[in-house]
């Protein structure tokens, strides 16, 4: 309960300040809210926009790998033949290399029937590759082998020969092309060209040769004719950092990005990640976005993250709202409250001043009165505005000169004023408004600020009435005579009484009691 009425008396006394803070406050948190809410907002605009972005480049650029392709197989149909040297010069030609970053080349894969198997190592070794054969060895019902790869060198080399049809992740790709006519995406796998430590998934894309060029535009051919039609497939093959590194980060540095073969979200379907360690999500993302293509019959996960610095510093608008708005409200706070403790304190001291017997003056150093109390206008009858570009000595002397002619009012203290002096109680002679002489005990206390004068605080006591007392006493005193008090009886022998002695030395009454035994 004193807890409660202290903190009742607290906001009674510092409601103003307490308020405006509450109220600033509140407007620093409602500011920083709706700015928190705007930067969320547009930041979420800018994800979905970049998220749309990561998308669109991944799809846009497999579309462009499948054009080449494409274009591949027209230059294949355009003739019943190609030779090596005229497939390199074509590829040559496209500046793949550099116009898109990340294919490891485009290649010709034949189709081959078991009993064409040995006649086509035999042509192939006549043309000067003595060793060639069509890997990995066996009996199979169809054989495809690598025959064309470009560039021709490096990890290219371990692909020459290899049948793709007898690996099963290729061959359902291979499949797939054969029968509907159209480019074909393979599912996660290692390509044969990896080597060493620095393996990386990779995925190849397949599009149809058949002996007939209207076969693959056709909707009327079957599957069955499809296949018997079949002469080989264009392709190319991928690795996947090597593609997406060339094609993301530096144009998405704010984003994690991972690409998923399939439907599921596992470390076995991850074709690329952007952070480290692959399929490691990061705890601190602001904001994430699945992104789903479907090319080339595969269907990819693109999985989209922002990181920590995601918006850059318009995000830290909000903050800097928060932390701004807070500095300010507090010091709104403390200088409503220094203000509030000075009014206090004004008032306080005007109380004093209002309720004090004697009489205020302040006055500067030229003699002008800049202040006076109630009590002033109650002893001499002079208002604040008689006082109005006059000094002291001007109401105290010349309103009434020529009235008293050895009597000089107000002239001493005046004086003393002027010389900025110190003085306790001395005895001067003032008058009043309606031209009344009257004695007065004056004090006089210098206004100092840092060591220099401003002025002089004057107080100033009417002693008329003593004065007047002062004398009926010294007549009592000549005569003989004491002021008793009405007495009472103790007891049966004694009587107390007391009396008033004036002091000659002090010039001031004393209170005496007074002891009487009978």
């Amino acid at each position: 309960m004193k807890m409660y009425n202290k903190i009742r008396v607290l906001l009674r006394q510092y409601f103003i300040p307490v308020i405006s803070f509450l109220i600033i406050y509140f407007l620093v948190l409602y500011s920083y809210i709706q700015v928190k809410e705007k930067t969320n907002q547009q930041k979420t605009e800018y994800f979905e926009t970049r998220s749309y972005l990561v998308k669109t480049a991944v799809n846009n650029r497999i579309l462009d790998y499948i054009q080449i392709l494409k274009g591949g197989k027209a230059f294949i149909e355009s003739s019943d033949t190609i030779t090596r040297n005229e497939w390199k010069r074509y590829i040559s030609s496209l500046d793949v290399d550099q116009n898109y970053p990340g294919i490891q080349g485009i290649g010709y894969t034949v189709f081959i029937k078991p009993d064409e198997l040995q006649k086509h190592i035999n042509e192939i070794r006549a043309s000067g590759f003595p060793s060639y054969t069509v890997t990995p060895p066996g009996k199979r019902e169809i054989y495809t082998s690598i025959i064309y790869l470009e560039p021709f060198t490096d990890r290219n080399l371990r692909a020459f020969g290899y049948d793709m049809y007898s690996e099963p992740v290729r061959k359902r790709a291979m499949e797939r092309a054969m029968e509907t006519g159209q480019a074909t995406l393979t599912g996660k796998l290692t390509l044969v060209q990896e080597t060493g430590d620095e393996k990386q998934p990779g995925f190849l894309i397949y599009v149809p040769v058949y002996n007939s060029k209207n076969i693959a535009s056709s909707d009327l051919l079957t599957t069955e004719q499809r296949r018997n039609e079949i002469r080989g497939f264009v392709y190319s093959p991928f690795r996947s950092g090597d593609l997406f590194n060339a094609l993301l980060p530096a144009r998405f540095s704010d984003l994690n990005i991972e690409i998923y073969n399939g439907e599921e979200l596992t470390k076995d379907a991850l074709l690329f990640s952007t952070i480290e360690n692959g399929a490691k999500k990061n705890k601190g993302e602001e904001f994430k976005k699945y992104e789903s293509i479907h090319v080339g019959g595969t269907n990819w996960i693109i999985y989209i993250s922002s990181k920590p610095f995601f918006g850059g510093r318009e995000s830290n608008d909000a903050l800097l709202i928060l932390i701004g708005g807070s500095v300010i409200s507090v010091l709104i706070f403390f200088i409503m409250l220094i203000r509030t403790e000075a009014k206090r304190g004004n008032r306080l001291k005007q109380t004093i001043t209002d309720t004090v017997t004697a009489a205020i003056f302040v006055i500067n150093r030229k003699g002008f009165v800049t202040f006076i109390n109630p009590a002033v206008t109650r002893i001499t009858g002079y208002k604040p505005e008689d006082f109005r570009d006059k000094t002291f000595y001007d109401v105290m002397h010349q309103s009434h000169k020529g009235q008293y002619k050895e009597i000089d009012p107000g002239r001493n203290i005046y004086q003393i004023i002027l010389q900025g002096n110190h003085v306790h109680d001395q005895e001067d002679t003032l008058i009043s408004k309606d031209g009344r002489l009257f004695p007065a005990l004056c004090s006089a206390n210098p206004i100092l600020e840092n060591g220099v004068p401003l002025g002089t605080l004057v107080e100033v006591k009417d002693i008329t009435g003593e004065k007047k007392l002062k004398k009926l006493l010294q007549r009592t005193w000549k005569q003989k005579t004491f002021f008793w008090k009405p007495c009472r009886i103790k007891c049966g022998l004694q009587m107390e009484t007391e009396v008033l002695i004036f002091s000659v030395i002090t010039g001031r009454f004393i209170p005496v009691i007074l002891l009487m035994n009978f």
